[in-house]
Order: C-alpha cells, then sequence, then structure tokens
C-alpha cells in the first residue's frame, strides 16, 4: 500500500484529505484552509502558521479570542493589499498588538523587511518570523526601531522585559538548532553594517558563551548562565565582554592580549538575542562524528571526550581557520581545547619556545605525557627556551597533515607522498563522496590512514634499502647517453626519457613564460605549431637572440667600466710623463726639483679626485647594470634549456639533488616491492547530503525519518554504522555484508590483516 493508499483510507472524505480546520477563525471569518490541491497551487505555509497556532494557544497561553487571522494592515490611512499572517493581543477586545507573526513554507529565506512594516504600522512591540524550522524574533524598545531581539516570545501575561530579565539555567538552553542559520541571521540583522571584522566579532560571543556555559556546569550550584542581554546596553556590554575576558584568560592565544569586543553597544545588543538561548557546549552541531562502538550513547560520548581531550591536537597558521577549530572542539568536547596558533608559526618544534603560544602547546604535550622520550632532570628548565632541546624531544610526534586530494596528486609536489610513505605505512585510502564538505566546496577529497613506523621497522628498511642500493641505475649516464645521441638534434622525443626521468622533469620544472615561448609539441612542417605559436625551432633562435643581444649589452657596460679606470690611467700618464721630462733636464739640487715638482703632483691628486667624484655616480649605475645583466643572461640562458627536454635534461645532469631523487626513488620503490603490503581501499557512495549541502536522512519503508536513541535524525552516510556495538565488531568476520559501512569493513580488514592499531574491547 503506497502513501496515497493510507492517506485515502484515513480520510474517506476527498475534502479531508486537502483541507484543515483552523484552530482560530480567520478575519474574514472563514474557518477552513486549503493546504493541497491536485494539480493546483499548495499552501505549506498554512501549515506553518496552523502550528504557531497551536503553539500559541497551548506553549504560551493565549486565548484563542486574542489572535486574529490575516488581518489587513493599514499604511496610514490606506490599507494594505497584504494582511498579517498571526497578530496577538493584550486582550480579547483586539485593541492593541503585542506579536505579529510572519510565516513562509520551509525553506524561503525572505520577510523580514516585510515583517518590520507590519510592526511600525500596527504598533506592535514583538514580531516573530518563521518558516517552520527556522524562526527569528524582534523586538522594539518604544519608541525606537525594530533593532532589538529577544531569544524567546513573551507568554501571556508577560512583557518583553519578563524574557529579558529572566533568569536561565542551563537546562532552559535548546540543544536542537539550525546554528548557521543563526549567524547568518545575526549578520543579516546587524554585522554586515557593523563596519567591524565579522568572523572575528561573531568568535568573540561564541567564546564568551561557551566559557558562560562551561562554568554553569562546573562551578555554579544552580547551573545559572550569564550570558544573556538586559534592557540596557550598557549592562548587556559590560556582562558580555566580562565573560569574553575570562575565556580568553583561560584559553589564551585566540585574540590579541587586552583585546575586547568591538561592536557597538547597540550592535551587541540585537546579537544577543538569537544565541542566548541555545547550548553549544555538548550539542549535536554534526561537527565531528566518532566511530566509537559502545553500548549505549552516553558511553560512546564519554569515549569521545576522552579521546579528544588527550590525543587530538593541532597548529593552524591561519587566525580564522585556528579559531574555527578551537570553538569547534570547544562545543563538542568537555570544554577544553587542544588547537594552537595562529602565533605558533611552524611544524618545527625549534621554534615554538618563541610565542606564548608555542610554549603552552609544549607544555601541554608535557603534561598529556605525549613525548616518546622522557626528559632528562638536567633539561627540564630549559626546555621551553632552547630551540634544541625543543627540537630533540618534540621532533618525534606524529603529526596529521590535511591537504586537499590535488597536492596528492600533484606531480611537482611528489616529495609530499614521498615524505609521508617513508615514515609511515599506508593503510587505507578512502574516497569522500562528493558531496561531503558542500555547500563550502565541492573539491574531490580522500582519506588517507597511515600509521608512523616504529623504530625496529625503520631499522628493517634501512638494512633492506642498504641491500638494494648497489643496483640501483647510474641515472647520471643514462641522462649522459641521451644527451650524446641527440647531440645534433633540436630536442630529445618524450617517449625515449624513461618514466621516473620525465617525472623529475615534470616536477622540478614550470613551462616558460609566455611571452618567452609557449611548449611547442605540436610543431608542424611549416615552423609554426597548430595554434599558431612559434616552433620550438623558432622559440631557441629567439633565446639565442635574446642571450646574444645580453652579451652585447654585457660587453658594453664592462666597457664603459674599464673606461672609467682607464681615464684614470691616463691621467697619471700625463701627469707621470711630465714629470720625468723635468727631472731628465734637472741639473740642480734635488731639494730644488722636489720644490718644483710638488705643485705638480698636488694637482694630480687633486684632478684624481675630481675625475674619482664624477666617476662615482656613473661607476655605481654601470655596476648595478653589470650585475643585472649577469641575472638575467644567466636567468636567459635557464629559459632557453627549459624551452626543451635536451635542455632540462642538462639542467639534472648539472643537479646532484635531482639525481639523488631518481636514486632515492628507485630505492623506495624496490623497498616497497620487497616489503609489500596490503592496502584497504573504499570510496563512499552515500555522503549524506545532496548536491546542494542539505542533509539526508534515512527513511523506513513507510517513508518516515528514522531517528537514532538520541533523537537525532540518522543521516544517511555510509561511513560508519552507528547501530552496530562493540561486541559486534568483536567478530566483524561474521557480519553480513548489508552491515557493512566503510569504517566496520576496514575494522575487518585490520583483524585479518593483524594490524595492532584495532582492539575488539
Amino acid at each position: 500500500m503506497d502513501t496515497r493508499e493510507i492517506i485515502d483510507k484515513i480520510f474517506k472524505d476527498p475534502k479531508t484529505k486537502y483541507f484543515m480546520k483552523s484552530f482560530v477563525p480567520f478575519a474574514s471569518g472563514k474557518e477552513e484552509i486549503q493546504v493541497f490541491a491536485e494539480n493546483g497551487k499548495s499552501s505549506p505555509e498554512e501549515i506553518v502558521r496552523q502550528l504557531w497556532v497551536y503553539k500559541l494557544i497551548h506553549t504560551y497561553g493565549y486565548q484563542a479570542d486574542e489572535i486574529e487571522l490575516e488581518k489587513s494592515v493599514y499604511f496610514g490611512s490606506k490599507e494594505s493589499t497584504k494582511a498579517a499572517d498571526i497578530i496577538v493581543y493584550t486582550d480579547n477586545s483586539k485593541q492593541t498588538p503585542k506579536i505579529i507573526i510572519e510565516v513562509k513554507k520551509p525553506k524561503r529565506k525572505d520577510g523580514i523587511e516585510q515583517l518590520k512594516s507590519y510592526l511600525n504600522a500596527e504598533g506592535s512591540p514583538v514580531g516573530l518570523w518563521s518558516n517552520g524550522s527556522e524562526r527569528i524574533i524582534l523586538y522594539r524598545p518604544y519608541p525606537k526601531d525594530f533593532e532589538d531581539t529577544l531569544y524567546e516570545l513573551p507568554k501571556r501575561g508577560q512583557e518583553p522585559k519578563d524574557v529579558l530579565e529572566a533568569r536561565k539555567t542551563l537546562g532552559h538552553l535548546k540543544r536542537n538548532f539550525n546554528f548557521k542559520k543563526i549567524i547568518q541571521d545575526i549578520e543579516e540583522l546587524v554585522l554586515a553594517d557593523s563596519g567591524k571584522d565579522e568572523f572575528n566579532e561573531i568568535f568573540k560571543l561564541i567564546f564568551a558563551k561557551i566559557w558562560d556555559e562551561k562554568e554553569a556546569d562546573e562551578k555554579r550550584k544552580d547551573k545559572t548562565v550569564e550570558f544573556s542581554k538586559a534592557l540596557d546596553p550598557e549592562i548587556t556590554y559590560d556582562r558580555i565582554n566580562n565573560l569574553f575576558q575570562k575565556a580568553c584568560k583561560e584559553w589564551p592565544g585566540i585574540f590579541r592580549d587586552g583585546e575586547n569586543i568591538e561592536l557597538t553597544k547597540r550592535h551587541l545588543q540585537i546579537c544577543i538575542g538569537p544565541i542566548e538561548g541555545i547550548r553549544l557546549m555538548g550539542s549535536n552541531l554534526r561537527i565531528m562524528e566518532f566511530c566509537y562502538p559502545a553500548a549505549d550513547n552516553a558511553s560512546r560520548e564519554l569515549r569521545m571526550h576522552k579521546y579528544a581531550s588527550k590525543y587530538l591536537w593541532g597548529i593552524d597558521f591561519e587566525e580564522r581557520a585556528a579559531k574555527t577549530s578551537r570553538a569547534l572542539m570547544l562545543i563538542a568536547g568537555d570544554g577544553h581545547t587542544n588547537i594552537f596558533g595562529p602565533d605558533v608559526s611552524s611544524l618545527d618544534p625549534k621554534t615554538w619556545h618563541e610565542t606564548l603560544s608555542g610554549q603552552t602547546l609544549m607544555q601541554e604535550l608535557i603534561k598529556a605525557k605525549l613525548l616518546i622520550r622522557k626528559i632528562a632532570r638536567e633539561d627540564e628548565g630549559n626546555i621551553l627556551r632552547d630551540e634544541d632541546l625543543s627540537w630533540k624531544y618534540f621532533d618525534e610526534l606524529a603529526f596529521d597533515v590535511v591537504l586537499p586530494q590535488g597536492k596528492f596528486n600533484n606531480s611537482s609536489l611528489a616529495f609530499i607522498r614521498e615524505c609521508i610513505l617513508r615514515k609511515a605505512r599506508l593503510l587505507a585510502v578512502v574516497g569522500l563522496h562528493p558531496n561531503t564538505f558542500k555547500p563550502h566546496t565541492g573539491t574531490k577529497t580522500s582519506v588517507l590512514f597511515v600509521q608512523k613506523y616504529t623504530e625496529g621497522q625503520l631499522a628493517n628498511i634501512e638494512n633492506v634499502k642498504n641491500s638494494v642500493a648497489a643496483s640501483c641505475p647510474d641515472y647520471r649516464e643514462q641522462i649522459a647517453v641521451l644527451l650524446r645521441n641527440n647531440i645534433y638534434e633540436t630536442d630529445i622525443p618524450e617517449q625515449e626519457i624513461p618514466e621516473v626521468i620525465l617525472e623529475i622533469i615534470l616536477e622540478n620544472f614550470s613551462e616558460p613564460d609566455p611571452d618567452m615561448a609557449d611548449s611547442g609539441e605540436d610543431s608542424s612542417d611549416f615552423g609554426m605549431a597548430a595554434e599558431g605559436a612559434p616552433s620550438l625551432e623558432d622559440q631557441i633562435e629567439q633565446a639565442n637572440e635574446k642571450i646574444a643581444d645580453l652579451h652585447k649589452e654585457l660587453l658594453a657596460a664592462k666597457t664603459r667600466q674599464m673606461d672609467f679606470d682607464s681615464d684614470l690611467e691616463a691621467l697619471k700618464g700625463k701627469t707621470d710623463q711630465e714629470i720625468k721630462r723635468i727631472s731628465d733636464s734637472w741639473n740642480e739640487t734635488t731639494a730644488a726639483l722636489n720644490k718644483i715638482l710638488k705643485p705638480i703632483k698636488d694637482r694630480l691628486k687633486s684632478e684624481t679626485k675630481a675625475l674619482k667624484e664624477s666617476q662615482k655616480e656613473p661607476r655605481k649605475k654601470t655596476a648595478a647594470l653589470i650585475h643585472s645583466l649577469e641575472t638575467a643572461l644567466a636567468q636567459a640562458e635557464y629559459e632557453k634549456k627549459l624551452l626543451s627536454f635536451k635542455g632540462k635534461l642538462s639542467l639534472i645532469l648539472e643537479d646532484d639533488d635531482m639525481i639523488g631523487t631518481l636514486k632515492e626513488r628507485w630505492i623506495d620503490a624496490e623497498v616497497a616491492r620487497q616489503l609489500d603490503y596490503p592496502i584497504f581501499m573504499a570510496v563512499s557512495e552515500r555522503g549524506g547530503k545532496n548536491n546542494s549541502g542539505d542533509y539526508e536522512y534515512r527513511v523506513d519503508e513507510n517513508g518516515n525519518l528514522l531517528e537514532d536513541e538520541s533523537g537525532q535524525f540518522v543521516i544517511d552516510q555510509d561511513l560508519v554504522n552507528y547501530a552496530l556495538k562493540s561486541e559486534d565488531l568483536a567478530d566483524a568476520e561474521s557480519l553480513p555484508e548489508d552491515r557493512l559501512c566503510v569504517a566496520e569493513a576496514f575494522v575487518r580488514f585490520a583483524r585479518k590483516h593483524g594490524l595492532e592499531f584495532w582492539r575488539a574491547d
């Protein structure tokens, strides 16, 4: 029986299927409303309206005769063509509006400005916008504009100030909410016009709220929270900024020392309303999921917190990413975070002692007993100040570096793959669904699982390397032979170059500058590439011409440099000849001769000094020109070699590091062949999101959404089967295939191959 047949069986009257009786009569007097019309217009917003009417009566205590639906709104003396969806009055005389509600069908985002116009026209102090799953509550402290918000509607008999002044405990805070939508609402209401860094100011509020919830849970007997606004924006600012300062003191290195909330008091007053009524810490924001098998959800949460607080550490150099990571760890965990940065400037432990956050990272790692080596007593006092000691004790920590898949596939970044695989065994590669990170990005992503080699395994690998090293090909000789065999050719055909050498070419040499030349692979018999670009011969000829021109300019510049010295020598030579002529014909005493020659020598000194002074600036410019031309000439000769495989091979031949890389890769490949081990490979086919990035949930055979034991909808994904317990995975081999997701299949693989990281307990 399909859904339509079930509905026909329940609602025997065809009219009943598509109409519903309103909880409150409309202003027009009608009581029935059509919510669906076959082959016609549906009205899902009507269902949203009736749900709010029901909630107003049964949750907020309002009477039916105090509520009016589709009430015409007057703007001045004119009646609007539109009507307010719901108006709640202070009493049944229906003279003074208290709340106006604007409803939209699910997923609609518009209507805030429309609601504000109704509120201004009717003079109502409170307005609510809702599409069924989301809501925004506006509040006007009369006679101001609607520039404030409330976290909750006032009940019957309450005023907005009663909502503002009510003390809340952790138990009053909502756990289920759309945090992304709340942030978007705050941006729309105020932050976009605040003139401040939206991201930074939002995170200040988040950190203040998380700290407040942590204090309420751990230290306040009645679990009272202080993160709330008052009637007076001055009091609100002082209260929230004080919480922010305390959070900064407990979690240093996130914001600048002495930094305050920079929003104006009026803007802050608006921002607090949407977030003061939600609970961030411990909320199911689907920030991270753990595939920990446990007897129940509480046990799984406990294990998650214990694991995260001890073993999950992170460093990020980008300020926003570091702040985001901290917030996520704090919200999902137990109020602790091991995320450091952005002032921890490197993954190199030698630099950690240079910053406060880096020193805190080192202290916390020591406290958590995560160092491989025990700190010697004589080093204890200096480890946070000495870079050599930092390197000594912290260099062997295991790091997971998160990079886009393109970084692993990119031929020019092979060193990343080599670095990983030389230090760790590749256990598994899991390809994630393309929608995993939508709506933010659709970038193809894979997760690599690696296990760091032990000292014994590394020693064994080193022995294998030593045993195969003697058989390594002589790549230098191979390249020399290629060059000799093609000495009279313009280039060497790509197919003649061994693949391993070709990889080195692709990794190390970028394409030449477009102004210099294009690749020219598709040269034709007419000397031009198919797309009209110069042929390789023409490119080389242009390069030779450029090199010749640079040689000519360099020779001219060096000649000018030599002319400066020649002018000085000529001046001195002329003076020497004059002195010689006088000396040769002199018949009197030497003293008399020196007296005659002194003015001549003084003149030489003066003229030499003057000439040198006049040459000073031209000499400097000429020297700079020579240096520039020599650099340009070397670059031009290098770029000429980049035009062809022949030139690139000659560059490799001159570079000992590249020759060494070729040898290392051959040895690595031979070691991998001899130490062959299985690798788990899997691809996720159900990512839990649609193409728009919205979550997709599992349904039963009747189309009803499934819930887990904590009341959350079950996401339709195939990475983890949360229904399985630890005892199920203890015998993973016997699990039927239809109960296996990627994680469980990996567990089965690990047990089969004796991987050490998996334990059934």
